[in-house]
Parts: C-alpha cells; structure tokens; sequence
C-alpha cells in the first residue's frame, strides 16, 4: 500500500512538474487580443471582422508579452495563397502592442509572382510526365495541383484594376489556364494503360505553359503592382490570419473584405 501511495505521489508531483513547465513555455511568449484596423480608421475589429468598399490597408494588431524572440504571423488570401509571412520581436516583460499592415500591393506582388512559380512548376511536372517511365499518374495529380492554384490565383487576380496592357495579359493567361484545364480533364478520364495518349495531353501541357511563362513573369515586372493597389475583395472566401510560435499555433482571425453595395435610385417620373 505505502508502494502505491509514493508512486501516486510521485506520478502527481511529476504531472505538476510537467504543467508548470508547459506553463513556462507558454509564459515564454504569449499574444492575445487579435484585432482589425482599415489603415487610417480609429475602428479596431475583431475576428471574424467585415470590411467594404476599397481597402488599400489592414492594420493587423494584438498584444504579446514573454522573452521569446519573436512570433510569426502569416496572411492567406482566398483560396489559400500566403500573400504576407513576417517575424515579430515580442521580448517584453509586459504586454505591448504590435502591429503589421497588409498592403493591396504586397498582395498584388505576392499573386503575380506566385503565378509565374505556378506555371513553371507546371511546366516541370508536365514534361516530367512526358519523359517518365513509371509514375505517369502521379505526376498528372501534381500538375492537376498545379492547376488548381493557379486557378486560385487568377480569380484574385481578377478582383483588381489594371492597366491595359495588364488586363490583356490576365485575359491571355486565363485563356491558357482554361485550356490547361481542359487538358487535364480529358487525362483524367483516360484509362491508366492508356501511357501514350496521356504523354501526348502532357506535351500539350508543356507548350501552353511555354506561352504563359513569359507572359506571367511580364505582370511581376511592369510595376502593375503599385502602392495604390487596393486589397482584393474576398469573393467567397476569407483572409485568415494565423500567428505561431516555434510552429505551433498561438491565434487565429480572418476578415472579409466585401465590395461596396451598389446603390439604385428609382427612376425620376415624369409628368
């Protein structure tokens, strides 16, 4: 019995050690109080926070205290696209304000060149499929996935104004992403044994990928993107906001950014 009860108490005394020491590490460095600002606006919101009309800027706030380095806080758009990944010092013995704006053209910037990478690895993971030997469907969901962010992409992309010479090269890259699409599809349907067909789709995959490259890459340098670009709307979709800590998570938010209600006035009578 005097057994049991010093191994009771040993387990107890070392459950105890093990929660103080979790709540060191937590004490280490801790963030509450998310909240969302419209850069400019005196009004902080909090999650889940709905913005309308033309926002340029959001002021990401929130409180931290502890003596770990930093905290990361990453931004996804609609459709999960990191558009923002920023490390925060926080090493204070008290709580203190943080803040991190997202900025329309940091998105903007973000998207662009997240599309050119998209296609490239579209590319590869194409003529990956035409040369392999084995693997062939594999590869083709790798493409599939492919096609699927850059899909994400382009309907962001869509929310924004551009110039001219930009709108004309988002509609040629939506025309190419369909048709990439398309191709995807019938690949899809075909039988596994049916190799040569499937290479033959990737081979057409490969050369709109060629086309769309140079294309992508011109809307990451025409300075399309620029510091008056405004937030995309979210569409169906929300900006999530995660913060961490070592990799694991702290806090969470999101906001939605709608576009402003249009407004119709009733027709004048006439006499």
């Amino acid at each position: 019995m005097r057994l049991n009860t010093t191994m009771t108490l040993a387990a107890g005394l070392a459950a105890l050690a093990i929660g103080v020491r979790f709540d060191a590490v937590q004490a280490d460095a801790a963030v509450r109080d998310l909240r969302i600002r419209p850069s400019g606006s005196t009004s902080m919101l909090t999650s889940p926070a709905r913005l309308v009309g033309t926002v340029r800027a959001v002021d990401l706030l929130f409180e931290s205290k502890g003596a770990a380095e930093t905290v990361r806080l990453t931004v996804r758009a609609p459709g999960g696209l990191v558009v923002l990944t920023q490390d925060v010092g926080i090493a204070s013995e008290t709580w203190q304000r943080q803040t991190v704006t997202l900025r329309g053209e940091r998105v903007c910037t973000a998207v662009t060149g997240g599309m050119r990478e998209a296609w490239s690895g579209l590319r590869s993971d194409a003529d990956r499929l035409v040369k392999a030997r084995a693997g062939h469907q594999e590869f083709l969901l790798q493409v599939q996935s492919r096609a699927v962010t850059l899909r994400s992409q382009q309907s962001l992309l869509s929310r924004l104004s551009w110039n001219a010479a930009a709108t004309a090269d988002l509609a040629t890259l939506e025309r190419q992403l369909q048709a990439t699409e398309s191709l995807v599809a019938k690949a899809r349907e075909l039988e596994p044994s049916a190799v040569e067909a499937l290479k033959s789709l990737a081979q057409d995959m490969v050369a709109l990928a060629d086309q769309a490259i140079p294309i992508a890459l011109t809307m990451t340098t025409n300075g399309a993107c620029g510091p008056e670009t405004f937030l995309p709307p979210s569409g169906p979709g929300t900006y999530d906001i995660a913060l961490s800590q070592g990799g694991f998570p702290a806090l969470s938010g999101e906001f939605r950014i709608d576009p402003a209600p249009r407004i119709y006035l009733p027709a004048l009578a006439h006499p």
